[in-house]
């Protein structure tokens, strides 16, 4: 981009020149007019890398009022990367999170296991078989955090220390459909993004249309 009121040459020369002007010129154009030093770059093409391991963020259910002594469970979406399959720790990849109510606020946890469709398992801690889960727990509430495995009930069990437990079941939606993730100026791009750079685009770009329609219109 070259700013306008310097602009003595080529086809927007007979252009009105005012001081917030601009023209679209090619470079070597805007060399021949001795306006190389005037260029303003407005746009870029920065390098991205796209993939397709996110998922929309979904709608989440409501959580009941548990009754005395018992818990309650409701789907709270997937929004975070909080654990992956095998470590409690994040993988690049959105969780399924699970909230519940009515949890005993003293006693202390064992264990957090959840059970779902198709055979799938996934624990708290460690045992070398089994998906791992991550949990927060804060006086009555406990979030769990997994990683999608098929919809339909799940069943999450609190396991105290002591050995007793609370169990509620909760339903998780089918998967929706993904949306990718995009990183900017990666190690290895894949792609590339057209970016406004300058705090001035809009004007600038309108004030670009505005003398490219002015020269067709001759």
């Amino acid at each position: 981009m070259v700013h306008r009121a310097a602009v003595a040459c080529g086809r927007a020369r007979d252009l009105p020149a005012g001081p917030d002007d601009f023209v679209a010129l090619p470079p070597d154009a805007a060399r021949e007019a001795g306006l190389a030093d005037r260029a303003v770059e407005a746009f870029r093409f920065v390098p991205i890398r796209v993939h397709g391991d996110a998922v929309q963020a979904e709608t989440q259910a409501p959580l009941p009022q548990p009754g005395p002594g018992e818990l309650v469970a409701a789907y709270w979406g997937r929004t975070e990367d909080r654990v992956g399959t095998g470590l409690q720790e994040p993988d690049g990849r959105p969780d399924c999170c699970v909230r519940t109510a009515g949890v005993e606020p003293e006693r202390p946890i064992g264990n957090v296991v959840l059970t779902g469709p198709r055979a799938g398992r996934w624990e708290a801690v460690e045992t070398g078989r089994w998906w791992r889960l991550a949990y927060e727990h804060r006086e009555r509430q406990l979030d769990g955090w997994f990683q999608y495995y098929a919809s339909g009930e799940h069943t999450l069990e609190i396991v105290y220390a002591d050995g007793s437990s609370q169990k509620a079941t909760f339903s998780v939606p089918d998967a929706v459909g993904a949306a990718p993730l995009v990183d900017l100026d990666p190690a290895e791009p894949n792609g590339f993004v057209f970016r406004s750079i300058h705090p001035q685009y809009k004007p600038i770009m309108a004030s670009c249309l505005k003398n490219l329609l002015a020269e067709l219109g001759r």
